[in-house]
């Protein structure tokens, strides 16, 4: 190829969930394509952005208007103000375009339906060019998913439950396709060890740990953790939970969510034993240095991003029994399922393993291996290549 493919990417916000963490492993992956070349804009600067200044990766800023940046927010609980909010958007939505359109651009992947606002002329002219990577089972914009699908040309789906959910919005399956967008690089070699992690969060060597990671939302399951350790701390020693995360937004009920967090931890005199970490740089340390990873999420999330970290970490898992983490998680091979209505289910199993250490071990290793056959950069990486080659830039 005499010229390079240029590939636009466009990510607006600032959270360093897991779909930004992902959406960072595939431009890396793109920087390994020499064929490609990723155009990258994001919409403020934030974590993201000093994630890729850090890697020497080029990106511009290109802001949402204001009132565009704020509909997501209202969209459920006051739909009253869409539309001012709508018509506030429009000068700086116009401007945004017509940069967007003095630039030039070969193919465009999407990996949320609502940047379809911000990519619509770009999207209309590269329609052949245009792939979507749902990551999300759980829309609150269902018209506006099903029109970017519509209107790209491939959907890539992270998982067969993700796809049979666009595919029940009405879109073709013979342009849907499951593919391993979601992997995790070996961390092993540059992990620190458990002692030196407990060492620095002043905990005993022989302490049990268990966590939940993520950000504080109310949907993550961070209070259901809560009441499930004070049932395992009643029969396990030295047992610590450790909630790693913060509220996504400033908005005030996540605030008042972590408010309530602490207070029940406050109310079960628990105080002493849960230790709220905040954000973490070092996720995979805390994730490997856990003995259980918990997570009680009360919805589906496409594929969680932190299951399969934990898989990398050789963690065993108790989670939630919906469907996408079905996919996931065998369970008696790498962790348990349970239902939210059933919380000393789950004080059950996880004592089980901590009082079983050979049990324990044989979850880690099976944990480590599914990682490794599955969702490792070594499995996925070749797929995806291959992929983008054949699909955007042939």
């Amino acid at each position: 190829m005499s010229d390079k493919y240029r590939l636009l990417i466009y990510e607006s916000g600032v959270g360093k969930g897991g779909a930004r963490r992902s959406l960072l492993t595939w431009i890396d992956l793109l920087q390994e394509i020499p064929e490609i070349k990723p155009v990258i804009y994001c919409g403020m600067e934030g974590w993201f952005t000093q994630e890729l200044s850090k890697k020497n990766i080029p990106y511009s800023i290109l802001p949402e208007p204001e009132g565009l940046t704020s509909i997501r927010h209202v969209i459920l609980k006051q739909p009253s103000k869409i539309t001012l909010l709508g018509l506030q958007a429009i000068p700086g939505l116009m401007q945004a375009w017509g940069h967007l359109l003095s630039v030039r651009v070969d193919g465009i992947i999407l990996t949320h339906p609502r940047d379809l606002i911000m990519l619509f002329p770009l999207v209309i002219t590269n329609q052949k060019h245009t792939a979507v990577i749902p990551q999300s089972t759980d829309w609150s914009d269902i018209p506006l998913t099903k029109t970017t699908c519509q209107l790209s040309s491939r959907v890539w789906a992270i998982s067969k439950t993700v796809a049979d959910s666009i595919i029940n919005l009405g879109i073709k399956p013979s342009k849907t396709e499951v593919l391993p967008f979601i992997f995790v690089e070996d961390n092993n070699p540059k992990r620190r060890e458990k002692l030196e992690i407990l060492q620095e969060l002043e905990l005993p060597q022989d302490a049990k740990l268990l966590g939940v990671i993520g950000s504080i939302r109310q949907h993550k399951g961070q209070l259901e953790a809560i009441e499930i350790f004070a049932k395992i701390q009643k029969e396990i020693e030295k047992a610590y939970l450790l909630v790693v995360g913060a509220p996504f937004f400033l908005a005030s009920e996540e605030q008042e969510y972590y408010q309530k967090l602490q207070d029940r931890v406050t109310e079960l005199n628990l105080q002493d034993s849960v230790k709220f970490l905040g954000w973490r740089e070092d996720t995979y340390d805390i994730m490997a240095a856990l003995d259980i990873f918990l997570m009680p999420s009360h919805h589906s999330e496409g594929v969680p991003r932190v299951i399969l970290e934990s898989l990398e970490a050789a963690t065993p898992i108790i989670a939630t029994d919906i469907p996408p983490i079905r996919e996931i998680i065998q369970p008696h091979q790498v962790g348990y399922l349970a239902a939210l209505d059933n919380l000393n289910i789950w004080a059950e199993f996880a004592i089980s393993i901590l009082k079983d250490a050979d049990k324990q071990s044989k979850l880690s290793h099976q944990a480590r291996l599914a990682w490794k056959e599955n969702y490792s950069a070594e499995v996925a990486k070749p797929i995806l290549k291959k992929v983008f080659l054949q699909n955007l830039a042939s």
